[in-house]
């Protein structure tokens, strides 16, 4: 066996053949052509089928009679043949199941005893894998039937073929019928070949890749039980219906059931069941007709799929005329063919036409001395489709671009585009031409594929939509510094896309800053576009530089201001007014005006207005104000007072206006004045009265004082009091006696006294003092006074002023528990060696005792300790004495008790402190702005704020970072301290997020690549939106252009980028025959390709001996072959592509003449 033989098996099941290269001339042409299973090409070109009959559709439409065919069918419903030609319509070999014929009509090696005769013959499947082989499908009687395959290897037998020995007549499956069809893959490589279990339901769906044969197929339960053999099964062109006639048996019916060409599934999704009697099955080859021989009447009948549901389809059935129960074919040419059994062939001339206009002839083909059995030959129903066209950007005014689903087999086209306002120049023969339409609305073009001699028809609707319009309306302005509010709205559209943001919006936008607004609007795949300007008027400005101010002369309305040049957007308009707001003038110039203060407002644009000013014109001749000195008021006395100082002359020859009110001559003194702002202006003798001046005068408040009253001891009248004040310039009266200077007064008795002070300007100040008595003892205990701010520790010094001979003592002291809370005693061991104090809670208390081994005498004062409180609430707290026994007591050293001492309690003020109320932001994006704001509540005014960062500090109570980055990542502290210095502080995390980079492999935007490629942006963010609607972190690219991405981290910080990828690959489209003949068509051998996109062009063609024929460096001249033989020519291309890679290009051309 010969390598190229040799095949096995997977453990798939498959059949996997191996693949060779073939070192020959032809198989390099063949490899250098474009390949494609799913052909509109030649390959049904040939037919041989009945008793020696056969037809030939390379000659044209209708093909001419071949009668050198070897079938020799006459008769019964098992006379099915198959054919294949190659993509160029060349005979390979035929096959009535029995045997195989090479296009020598000779059996071909291994070719014999390949199977039996069928209705349907055998299926023909070029290998999807490899243009040299081929599998032969087709059935055995072996018991039950059955359906099997074979491999042809065109290579062997020298290029004549033959079935490979180890892969002739194996079985794929048992117990079959012989409905036989085949249609190829939704991705137009692959093919499905279909076929049905007998006494069942089941399809047998059977794969072909190329890779292998899937010999375990989809089975699908549908429709009916086949219970006969006969009959034909056909797969719509276009792959989408399964039609199958059983003939014979006891059960006879037509099923039409949904085919998936992607799955290989059939379902009755779609199901008609006709149970009549039927042979042929055929579909038209724009799949909108069935086809079917039988019938109740016999001979052809046809049905219109497009009719609506199942019961309007069966109503449409028309009878085509009578004839004999047999196969039914489409053709090359779009036609449909049924045997007569006899010398004729009749057509179906318009299949794709409904009733008599699908033009049926009985007598369409003449075979000469062939001879038309009941069956024709089967082929892969895809071959026979017609050809589809579509279009891209359908939009008035644009080039529509008009493309072939699939141009394999054809060698050209004509296109008439029915654009009646452009007749004759809505044509073109271009594959893919683009055409502007003269205008919006519906068109029905029509496409004319040429190959070899046949030609197709096929027309379609076209729809061209006008241009969305949107209209933003005009440019608009705002006047300066106002609020900008606009609503813009867009229009009618699916699709809209402002100032190029990714993201799409809707059809308003608001708008509320200034800028260039630009809309793109699509509907029906056409875009629209308008712009808006959206800004502010320019501030208004005026220039006093060379402004000339007349004044006026002695209260007179003979001044004026000239020359002040004002701008704006013209036109604006001027008005002045005085300070009372009264309208004075217009214009840029004020005339005709007394002395005053005056204002210009500017209007201009929609309603915009700006003020400039004040504006003076003084008064000529007028002694103006030099100063005016004032004199404050004291405790609102109403005895202020204002000095005016004329800048000449004596005050006395002056009259004065205090306020507005009348002139009068005071030689410029006021008296009797409050507090408050004041306006003077002054008139000489001749009533010139000068500008008005403004001074204010204060209020001064009375003294302040605080007293501080020592008990009387016993009947000594050794009592006093202090009187304490910031002011000075005071006399002091106690109980309404002599007015002192000195702020104490001693040899005081107990009682309650008055006390009045008075400062200089008569302000006064009063208070109540008790002094108290201390009666039969000098001692003096006294708690301290102190002020704290809340949650720091407080302390009340506890002393002993006035002792003699004590010895022991026990004291308690009270405190309010629910602002302090007392934790310590720091005693003063040296005065008192061995004091202690207990601390307790209910009630709140300090019990301080002290036995000491000596009396202590001592006329100072002398501190028992520091009484230590923590501090849990603002407010004052007292700290009280206990008096009497048992809580306090002191004993002498004869253990006697010490007349009751003065307990002079004391308190501690806790003052609130400010509370920091900060949130943590959230992570800040790169170049994102904030301001941290920190909420401050209680504490005391005036308040300190501190900010304190990575960048530096700030002593204000918000901190504003701009554009942050790097450096702006880190802890930030915040202090509050208010003016007793009671402080808080805390301390935020700011963390700045690097904005995430795709760093695509580029440093000028631009990538280059060949035909495909794979664009990544950088791996591991949160989210990817590509402009293509991907939403992986890569896009596989296949067209060039204009590629973003909008990447977004997991903390929402997202960037978008973007990147030009330009494909440096372009194909040639290089025809493989021409006919020279001087109609026009095909005249002249050139490729079809960009020719912008390459650069230093060659080609040059070789005939068999390798003789140079033809060469140029234009690539659109064409060679025309006029001087040379009909044959196989070879072609060299050569041409630098766009970037500057030399590339080479080999084929054949077939010169037909």
């Amino acid at each position: 066996m010969k390598a190229h033989d040799k095949k096995h098996f997977n453990r798939s099941g498959y059949i996997i053949l191996s693949r060779v290269l073939l070192y020959m001339v032809t198989t390099l042409f063949c490899a250098l052509s474009p390949f494609s299973a799913f052909s509109q090409g030649k390959e049904a070109n040939i037919w041989y089928f009945g008793a020696h009959a056969g037809i030939d559709f390379n000659t044209g439409s209708p093909p001419s009679a071949l009668i050198n065919g070897q079938t020799n069918l006459f008769t019964g419903p098992s006379a099915g043949t198959a054919t294949i030609s190659d993509e160029n319509g060349r005979l390979l070999f035929y096959s009535d199941g029995i045997r195989i014929w090479n296009l020598n009509h000779v059996i071909m090696l291994n070719g014999d005893n390949i199977g039996n005769i069928s209705t349907q013959g055998a299926m023909i499947v070029k290998d999807p894998g490899n243009p040299n082989y081929y599998y032969f499908f087709s059935f055995r009687f072996q018991g039950p039937l059955i359906f099997q395959y074979s491999v042809i290897d065109m290579t062997l037998d020298n290029g004549l073929g033959g079935v490979i020995s180890s892969y002739k007549s194996i079985p794929l499956l048992h117990n079959t019928s012989y409905h036989l069809s085949a249609v190829h893959h939704a991705n137009t490589e692959d093919v499905w070949v279909v076929a049905h279990g007998l006494g069942t339901s089941n399809y047998y769906s059977f794969l072909v890749t190329a890779d292998s044969l899937h010999t375990q197929p989809v089975i699908s339960n549908a429709g009916g039980i086949f219970t006969s053999y006969s009959g034909y099964m056909k797969i719509s062109p276009d792959g989408k219906l399964i039609g199958s006639a059983v003939f014979l048996g006891n059960n006879e019916f037509f099923d039409l059931l949904n085919f998936n060409s992607t799955t290989g599934e059939i379902s009755e999704s779609f199901f008609l069941n006709i149970p009549l009697r039927y042979f042929g099955v055929e579909f038209s080859p724009d799949n909108s007709m069935l086809y079917l021989s039988g019938g109740i009447e016999g001979g052809v009948e046809q049905y219109n799929l497009n009719a609506g549901n199942n019961q309007d389809i069966l109503n449409t059935r028309f009878n085509l005329g009578p004839g004999p129960f047999c196969a039914l074919q489409l053709g090359p040419d779009g036609k449909i063919y049924y045997p007569t059994i006899g010398n004729y062939l009749s057509v179906i001339n318009n299949p794709n036409e409904s009733g008599m206009a699908c033009n049926f002839d009985p007598q369409g083909v003449f075979l000469e001395s062939g001879y038309s059995s009941v069956g024709l030959p089967s082929f892969i129903q895809s071959y026979l489709n017609d050809p589809e066209y579509a279009t891209v950007q359908n939009c008035a005014g644009q080039p529509t671009q008009f493309n072939i689903a699939n141009t394999n087999g054809i060698d050209s086209v004509y296109w008439k585009f029915k654009d009646f306002s452009n007749m004759p120049n809505d044509t073109s023969t271009l594959l893919s031409p683009a055409y502007t339409f003269s205008g919006p609305g519906t068109y029905y073009p029509e496409l004319t594929v040429y190959s070899g001699l046949l030609q197709k028809t096929v027309k379609d609707t076209v729809v061209i939509y006008p241009l969305p319009t949107p209209q933003l309306g005009s440019d608009t302005l705002f006047c300066p510094g106002a609020p900008i509010a606009l609503m813009l709205d867009a229009g009618p559209g699916d699709f809209y896309n402002w100032n190029g943001n990714f993201t799409p919006g809707g059809q308003t936008l608001a708008v509320t800053d200034t800028g260039t607004y630009f809309v793109r609007v699509k509907e029906h795949g056409c875009n629209g576009y308008d712009t808006i300007h959206v800004g502010s008027y320019p501030q208004a400005t005026a220039d006093i530089s060379n402004a000339a101010f007349t004044n006026s002369n002695c209260n007179q309305s003979d001044g004026s201001i000239t020359g002040m040049v004002f701008g704006a957007v013209i036109p604006f308009g001027i008005v002045w007014h005085n300070d009372g707001g009264v309208e004075v003038g217009t214009g840029p110039d004020l005339l005709n005006v007394p002395a005053g203060s005056y204002m210009a407002t500017i209007n201009f644009g929609d309603n915009c207005s700006h003020e400039f000013g004040p504006y003076s014109i003084t008064d000529n001749n007028a002694t103006q104000i030099a100063d005016v000195l004032p004199s404050h008021d004291h405790c609102n006395q109403g005895m202020g007072g204002l000095s005016i100082l004329p800048a000449s002359g004596n005050p006395a020859d002056f009259l004065y206006s205090l306020n507005g009110g009348p002139y009068q001559a005071n030689s410029g003194l006021f008296t009797g004045l409050g507090e408050g702002e004041h306006h003077i202006s002054l008139k000489d003798a001749a009533g010139c009265i000068s500008n008005v001046y403004t001074q204010v005068i204060e209020n001064i408040p009375g003294p302040e004082i605080d007293c501080i009253a020592t008990p009387e001891t016993g009947s000594s009248s050794d009592g006093s009091i202090t009187v304490i004040s910031p002011n000075t310039g005071l006399t002091y009266q106690l109980e309404g006696g002599l007015p002192q200077t000195g702020n104490i007064f001693t040899g005081l008795t107990a009682q309650i006294y008055y006390l009045l002070v008075t400062d200089g300007f008569g302000c006064t100040a009063r208070d109540t003092v008790e002094v108290e008595s201390l009666q039969g003892s000098t001692l003096v205990a006294l708690a301290g006074i102190n002020r704290q701010c809340l949650n720091k520790p407080a302390s009340s010094d506890i002393r002993l002023t006035r002792v003699s001979g004590l010895k022991q003592f026990k004291a308690t002291l009270y405190y309010n528990a629910g602002i302090l809370n007392c934790t310590n005693f720091n005693s003063n061991e040296v005065d008192f060696p061995g004091i202690t104090a207990q601390m307790f809670t209910a009630p709140a208390r300090v019990e301080i005792a002290w036995n000491g081994s000596t009396a202590v005498t001592n006329t100072d004062t002398l501190l028992l300790g520091s009484l230590i409180f923590e501090t849990t609430q603002p407010g004052l707290a007292d700290i009280n004495w206990e008096h009497g026994s048992p809580m306090t007591w002191f004993l002498n050293e004869a253990g006697d008790t010490i007349q009751q001492p003065a307990l002079i309690p004391g308190n501690i003020q806790v003052h609130e402190i400010p509370e920091i109320g900060l949130q943590q932001p959230p992570p800040l994006c790169e170049g994102d702005s904030i301001t941290l704001s920190a909420g401050v509540n209680g504490g005391t005014a005036p308040m300190q704020y501190t900010w304190t960062g990575p960048q530096g500090s700030s002593s204000t109570q918000q901190l504003t970072i701009a554009q942050a980055g790097s450096g702006d990542n880190g802890l930030y502290h915040f202090t509050v301290s208010d003016y007793f210095n009671c402080a808080d502080t805390t301390q935020i995390l700011l963390s700045v997020v690097p904005l995430p980079q795709a760093n695509f492999p580029t440093t000028t935007d631009t990538i280059y690549y060949e035909q495909q490629t794979q664009l990544q942006a950088t791996p591991g963010y949160a989210s990817y939106q590509w402009n293509t609607g991907d939403t992986t972190y890569f896009i596989n690219i296949t067209e060039e252009g204009d590629y973003s991405v909008l990447m977004q981290t997991a903390e929402g910080c997202t960037n978008l980028e973007k990147v030009t990828l330009i494909d440096t690959w372009f194909p040639f489209n290089i025809p493989n025959a021409f006919t020279p003949n001087g109609d026009g068509l095909n005249d002249t051998f050139r490729p079809v390709t960009d020719y912008d996109r390459f650069s230093r062009f060659s080609m040059i063609i070789y005939n068999s001996w390798g003789q140079r024929q033809f060469e140029t460096t234009n690539p659109a001249e064409g060679w025309d072959g006029k001087d040379a033989a009909a044959g196989v020519y070879v072609w060299v291309i050569t041409y630098v592509d766009y970037l500057g890679k030399v590339n080479t290009l080999r084929g054949s051309v077939t010169l037909i003449k």
